[in-house]
């Protein structure tokens, strides 16, 4: 049982690493696109909030898979 729970310590570490990454890619992506379009002169606000939204569901979607991973973690820590 210690090489599992071990197991499930490195995939939980793995995860929050992989999520870290994702959420950098997702600043630098928005930064970029941002940038381009108030240099092309295309930045409206309509655009700035489905950037945003964008970058935020991507944020949930990442919260929503770690908190269900947590959750089996420690149901399986319990058994």
């Amino acid at each position: 049982m210690v090489n599992y729970s071990l197991n499930q310590t490195l995939d939980m570490t793995a995860l929050i690493i992989i999520y870290i990454i994702g959420l950098i890619l997702n600043i630098l992506m928005f930064s970029s696109v941002y940038s381009d379009l108030k240099d092309e002169g295309k930045m409206s606000v309509k655009r700035l909030l489905l950037l945003l939204l964008a970058v935020v569901f991507s944020f949930v979607t990442w919260l929503v898979v770690l908190g269900y991973l947590a959750v089996q973690f420690f149901r399986n820590m319990r058994k």
